[in-house]
């Protein structure tokens, strides 16, 4: 996405609490004035002290999520009621990046007495193109925004697909008007999200050409309750950069162990991805949580990606110090961990495609056939999302180990890596790895 409009700021999330928004959706209108109320934004990318648009541009919000193959999509539709061209760029699920930036915000939260909260407004990345839109007076542009997880945003999905809600949903547009950027917002719109069951196929749709879709079964564990799955959200809304208060994490996370002892592991995980997406200010703390993360109840993903923090935090524990080989060999022992939990045989070089759908048939059998590429779909996506973190794992790997494999010890330096790889995964595996981070001169 174009880095070259000034509102562009340091790529970091900030907290801003802005007052006087407007609960209208279209600003400089001849309405009566509604009394203000306080917005809390996490910037990403974007300066804190934006204006607020005085020009009649319109965020209106569709009544009801839709599950789609993409996962649950709200459509937004932005209206240029002024006389100005005005410039965005929607953010994209799909644009490559791990740091994703996007002119769309989103606040949800839950309706339900038990789990309903303020909640911060989040970029919003939509499902499709992320390039940038040019809005002349008097059109429009529909968005199609991401509702549940995406595979490289820093934050906890909108709508989580296994609670069914109606949810409270507000939409922030920050656009610009000749190099001046500014931003509106829209009303509060109750929006249902569609129940669905969450359940994978165990047969094959015709077609599908990559590896056999059981080998990437979810193990059966009973989801955590909507009280705890808030409770992780809460800490992770408590992370404010190098500034978050750690300690009061720490604090509110043994709380929640003992109120939740058969869920210590997700919030070791928790506490594991707040350390890791802080700085890495305690390098320590956040390797014991990773540690205390590794069990069998995790994912394949989660655990690679708590290897992949562990491995990070590795280097951090003598901050300016230069890396010995000791460091080196630590790093790579845990980034090799997280690719043996990802059953490097069988997963493929890359993401085969997927075959056409099978349309919308409205007859029983042709619903099924639809459920039945839905669930596959999703399957597939995982299968894609868990490439992707072994393409980082072995990125990493080569940034921590390349210089020994340069220096003048590069025979030694191979000797310790074929030991950390024989370590942790198959005799196959280990050959693939050496030929990756070391091919032959």
């Amino acid at each position: 996405m174009s880095m070259s409009l000034p509102h562009r700021a340091r790529p970091i999330l900030a907290t801003a609490l802005l007052a006087g928004v407007w609960s209208s959706a279209s600003c400089g209108a001849d309405d009566e004035v509604p009394t203000p109320e306080p917005l809390v934004v996490r910037w990403h990318g974007h300066a804190a002290d934006l204006p607020r648009t005085e020009l009649p541009i319109e965020v209106d919000i569709s009544p009801e999520a839709q599950r789609t193959l993409d996962g649950i999509v709200l459509t937004a539709r932005i209206e240029n009621r002024s006389t100005e061209t005005i410039r965005f760029s929607p953010g994209g699920v799909d644009v490559g990046s791990y740091f994703h930036f996007s002119d769309v915000y989103a606040s949800v939260s839950y309706t339900n007495p038990e789990l309903a909260r303020p909640q911060p407004f989040w970029p919003a990345l939509q499902v499709d193109s992320a390039a940038e839109v040019v809005l002349a007076p008097e059109e429009s542009h529909q968005l199609r925004l991401r509702m549940d997880g995406t595979r490289g945003f820093t934050r906890d999905p909108f709508m989580e697909t296994g609670i069914p809600d109606t949810h409270s949903v507000r939409v922030m547009l920050v656009f610009a008007v000749d190099d001046r950027s500014q931003w509106v917002v829209s009303d509060h719109v109750l929006v249902q999200q569609p129940q669905t069951e969450l359940a994978y196929a165990d047969a094959l749709v015709k077609g599908w050409k990559g590896p056999p879709l059981d080998w990437l079964a979810p193990e059966s564990r009973p989801s955590a309750s909507p009280r705890l799955l808030q409770a992780l959200r809460d800490l992770d809304q408590m992370r404010r950069g190098l500034e978050t208060d750690l300690d009061e994490v720490e604090r509110v996370a043994a709380q929640l162990a003992v109120e939740f002892p058969q869920d210590v592991d997700r919030i070791e995980y928790q506490l594991a991805f707040v350390h890791a997406q802080t700085g890495l200010q305690r390098p320590d703390r956040l390797i014991e949580h990773a540690q205390l993360a590794w069990t069998p109840r995790q994912s394949t993903l989660d655990l690679a990606r708590l290897a992949c923090w562990w491995g990070d935090a590795v280097p951090f524990r003598n901050r300016g110090v230069p890396l010995t080989d000791e460091v080196r060999n630590e790093s790579a022992s845990a980034y090799v961990k997280g690719l043996a939990a990802l059953d490097l045989e069988q997963l493929p070089g890359a993401m085969p495609a997927l075959p056409d759908g099978p349309g919308i048939e409205r007859s029983p059998a042709g619903l099924a056939r639809n459920r039945e590429y839905q669930r596959v779909h999703s399957w597939a996506r995982e299968i894609e999302e868990t490439i992707n973190m072994r393409d980082v794992l072995i990125h990493q790997l080569r940034n921590i180990y390349g210089p020994r494999l340069q220096a003048e010890d590069r025979d030694q330096a191979l000797a310790d890596l074929a030991a950390i790889a024989a370590e942790h995964l198959p005799a196959d595996a280990q050959v693939e790895l050496l030929r990756l981070l070391a091919p032959a001169d």
